[in-house]
């Protein structure tokens, strides 16, 4: 009996590569998507799951941004990262521009520090909406 699943478990590691080896050769599982040293995706063998395991290097990721965009993302089909992206991007945007015009109404002497978190939790919120909650997207479409 194979692993059918394995829920999304995150794992930081030394040598991604290695890891990979280990979970591919030994437990069976495929490489759904990766950067090769740095990250990658795998699903389990018998897995209906898009990936089941997340690998990251140990100091590859940066800030907790970062960070929180490879978790946001384990937790969402593939079809929808480049659709989540993009509400990350514009969502940014207009952060950004928010910022910039209140360091021109209120100027400081601090660097401005955009909340770049903000727009990742609407773009997860987003995803997580289109896949799991919008039981209206099929009417319709039959």
């Amino acid at each position: 009996m194979g692993i059918s699943r394995l829920n999304h478990a995150v794992l930081y590691v030394r040598d991604v590569d290695r890891s990979v080896a280990f979970y591919r050769d030994l437990l069976g599982f495929r490489v759904v998507m990766d950067r090769p040293g740095r990250a990658a995706f795998m699903q389990a063998p018998d897995s209906t799951n898009d990936h089941d395991i997340g690998l990251f290097a140990l100091g590859a990721m940066g800030g907790g941004d970062v960070k929180m965009i490879g978790a946001v993302m384990l937790w969402i089909p593939l079809y929808l990262y480049f659709p989540m992206l993009t509400i990350m991007a514009i969502g940014g945007g207009i952060l950004s521009a928010v910022m910039l015009i209140q360091s021109k109404i209120r100027p400081s002497d601090k660097a401005i520090e955009v909340p770049y978190g903000l727009a990742i939790a609407a773009g997860g919120l987003w995803a997580v909406h289109q896949h799991y909650l919008n039981q209206f997207q099929f009417i319709g479409s039959t």
